[in-house]
This record gives structure tokens, C-alpha cells and sequence, in this order.
């Protein structure tokens, strides 16, 4: 509920500085935007490349569910660019001129992700977010196997929806 950001610094072999991993919340009046940021400044790897990634998630309050979602990658100054826009009412995806069957409750990759953290697990049910990755419509399956001290252990398996191979 309310403006946060987290800020991971990721290194190789725990000294080497590999770059920085953000994951921020924004609020506004009718929406909340989560995004993910990596970032390679300050780190051993900038001296070679430079690159950064980020991806945006932009969830309305009214039904807590995804209703656009925007990577940008920038590599040795290549920007790419991509946004995706979900029309819940005709049960649509639409990148560009490509429109993609979706179920009412799918999630982009970000929403998926947060969504499934926000999930009451218990042991032995399975919570599975159907959620859209390029033009390929995936499940999330998540379910908690272990609770002890406060600490959970929970299985978290994505599969292409129409295909077995697990990622």
C-alpha cells in the first residue's frame, strides 16, 4: 500500500560486484506499478559491457489484476522495447498487431510472481497463475511442502501451458 524499493547488490563468488537488482512499488490513485530493475553500474561486468533491464508490471486496485505490461533491455546503448496491454472484458492480450487468447485471471511474468507472494499457502495445495511470456501462455505453479521455525519451503514450478517441459 505504499511506495517501497529494495535494493539487491548481486556478486559473483560473493566479492566480485556483478551489478544491482531493484524491486520497487508505486502506488497511484487507481493503480499500483511493480518493477524490476538490473542494472550492471558499479560492477566488475561494466568494465565490458553495460547493460540494464527493466520490467513493469502496472496492476489496477479495481481487481488486483494486470492490465499492462513494458520490458525495456538496454545493451552497449541497443534499446529494445516491449509492451503488452490486457483487455479483460474481450479476453485478449495485444502486443502490437498480435492478439493472444488469455483466461480472465492471467498474470504477465511480474504479476505472476507477486501475485503468488501474496498467496496463503498451506501444505500440499497447489496454487497455479496462469500468466502470458512472450506469446506463449505458461502456468506457475506454486505449493508448500515444509513449515518449520517460521520458514517455509515451497516448490515452484513454471510449464508451458501446452507442452511438459518444466523451467
Amino acid at each position: 500500500k505504499t511506495d517501497k524499493t529494495l535494493i539487491y547488490k548481486m556478486y559473483f563468488w560473493s566479492i566480485i560486484p556483478m551489478g544491482e537488482l531493484r524491486y520497487s512499488t508505486r502506488t497511484g490513485v487507481s493503480d499500483i506499478v511493480f518493477s524490476f530493475e538490473a542494472l550492471t553500474n558499479k560492477s566488475f561486468v561494466e568494465k565490458f559491457i553495460t547493460a540494464q533491464a527493466r520490467v513493469e508490471s502496472y496492476f489496477s486496485k479495481k481487481d488486483l489484476l494486470p492490465y499492462k505490461y513494458v520490458e525495456r533491455t538496454e545493451v552497449k546503448g541497443k534499446v529494445k522495447q516491449k509492451e503488452v496491454l490486457y483487455d479483460r472484458i474481450n479476453l485478449l492480450s495485444v502486443q502490437g498487431d498480435k492478439k493472444i487468447k488469455i483466461y480472465g485471471d492471467t498474470y504477465d511474468p511480474v504479476g505472476a510472481f507477486v501475485h503468488m507472494l501474496t498467496l496463503p499457502l498451506e501444505p500440499n495445495k497447489e496454487h497455479n497463475i496462469p500468466f502470458l511470456s512472450g506469446h506463449d501462455m505458461y502456468v506457475f505453479k506454486a505449493k508448500l511442502l515444509n513449515k518449520e521455525h517460521g520458514i517455509d519451503e515451497v516448490s515452484i514450478d513454471m510449464r508451458r501451458q501446452n507442452l511438459t517441459s518444466s523451467h
